[in-house]
């Protein structure tokens, strides 16, 4: 006979929580795991009420479910859904709309160089008229690492 046998199911569904747990550590998501860790203790402690197997595990998955959706009622309203949060704009996006500063006069078409806060960036005339040296264009869109720029008018 297995040396398993000799041991009560509480102990199985004890092992098979820590078991969900762990995977649960190590995907990142719904908590469905967590759910179901949550519905093994549930099938752990059902296990004092009826010795049925069958029984167990129908209660641990009703529990799981129950855990389900209460976490994700939970996490709805903790507002951790990326759809409901704005995204920040950051590193070379958040450049759109600022003002350059030109090193050099542009004609349409023609790539030079102007400073954005302090920092000099290459960068390219997409208006139809020639900007002065000197002047402040508008950052329209980013190609590479190559500013397209406007006049501010």
């Amino acid at each position: 006979m297995p040396f398993f046998y000799d041991y009560s199911p509480v102990y199985f569904w004890v092992l098979l929580s820590i078991a969900f747990a762990l995977v649960e550590l190590t995907t990142p998501g719904l908590f469905a795991c967590l759910a179901f860790s949550g519905g093994c203790l549930i099938s752990a402690a059902s296990t004092y009420i009826t010795p049925d197997t069958s029984t167990q595990t129908a209660i641990g998955l009703l529990a799981s479910v129950i855990f389900f959706l209460v976490l994700k009622k939970y996490l709805q309203n903790l507002k951790f859904s990326h759809k409901t949060k704005a995204h920040p704009t950051s590193n070379i996006h958040a450049l759109l709309g600022k003002d350059a500063h030109l090193e050099q006069g542009l004609d349409p078409d023609q790539t030079g160089y102007a400073r954005v806060e302090r920092e000099l960036w290459s960068c390219k005339n997409s208006d139809i008229i020639p900007l002065p040296a000197h002047g402040v264009a508008r950052i329209v869109n980013i190609q590479g690492n190559t500013l397209i720029i406007k006049s501010k008018e």
